[in-house]
């Protein structure tokens, strides 16, 4: 039977008188130089047979614009520092963290916080997720939780002002910390605290520290001499974690105490 209906094979031979089974179809197909199926050595156009991505996918199924992505997190007991590169559907932390409810006590970004309470829920100035923000959640046990929503872009800016500014990391995998900031502005960077490591800007010497690397799902406070804008150059993108294996100490003369509030 062929699979183009009303269309005779390549191989037609009027001349035959039973079918054998040797008819070829390869010179039928879509002309459509747009569809997925197009190729330009079809001599034989078909019916109805181009087939198209859906919008904003490729021919494989690939997303490459507002693409809806899971992002997941694990958070252990205590202090964690977090940031999203996911631009959750619903940022309210009142929808976005209700599987946490008993097992998250408190978030805190710069400036703001939010505390649960049994008889209130939450409570104070943090009242939605900003995926250019980091921040502190305060977890009575281990947990982990996912959501549905869009990745940011990788690109986009950040301004600072000077002193202190709690950030994310826009993208999944990681960067080195000089990688990652752009040279225009990377001696403006004086310090950058993690979660538990830290590194400073050595004039001689660079960056100096346990932390090595910029990762996603990760929060930092990064200390700047003046106001500047920058985005992250992700040229040297890559998906390892390599700063959660570093365990070097903070190098003599640089040792900090850092406070989750």
């Amino acid at each position: 039977n062929s699979p183009y209906p009303g269309i005779e094979a390549c191989n037609y031979d009027y001349m035959a008188t039973e079918d054998d089974g040797s008819c070829i179809y390869s010179c039928i197909g879509c002309f459509d130089a747009e569809a997925c199926n197009y190729d330009a050595d079809f001599t034989v156009e078909c019916n109805d047979c181009c087939w198209y991505p859906q919008v904003n996918y490729d021919c494989d199924g690939n997303c490459f614009e507002n693409c809806e992505v899971e992002m997941n997190i694990s958070l252990h007991s205590g202090s964690n520092l977090k940031s999203f590169y996911v631009q959750p559907e619903n940022a309210t932390i009142t929808t976005l963290f209700s599987p946490l409810i008993g097992q998250l006590g408190a978030i805190l970004g710069e400036g703001t916080s939010a505390v649960y309470m049994d008889e209130l829920g939450w409570i104070g100035t943090l009242q939605e997720i900003d995926s250019q923000s980091g921040y502190w959640f305060e977890m009575f046990e281990e947990a982990s939780f996912s959501f549905f929503g869009y990745a940011v872009d990788p690109g986009m800016e950040y301004s600072l002002h000077s002193d202190f500014n709690l950030i994310s990391f826009p993208s999944y995998g990681s960067v080195g910390i000089s990688d990652g900031i752009p040279d225009d502005v990377e001696d403006l960077f004086s310090a950058i605290l993690g979660e538990g490591n830290a590194t400073v800007n050595n004039d001689e010497l660079g960056w100096v520290g346990s932390l090595q690397r910029f990762e996603g799902t990760k929060g930092y406070w990064v200390l700047v001499q003046s106001e500047l804008s920058f985005s992250f150059d992700l040229t040297n993108l890559s998906e390892d974690a390599a700063s959660r294996l570093f365990t070097a100490k903070t190098p003599a003369g640089y040792e900090y105490e850092q406070s989750s509030q």
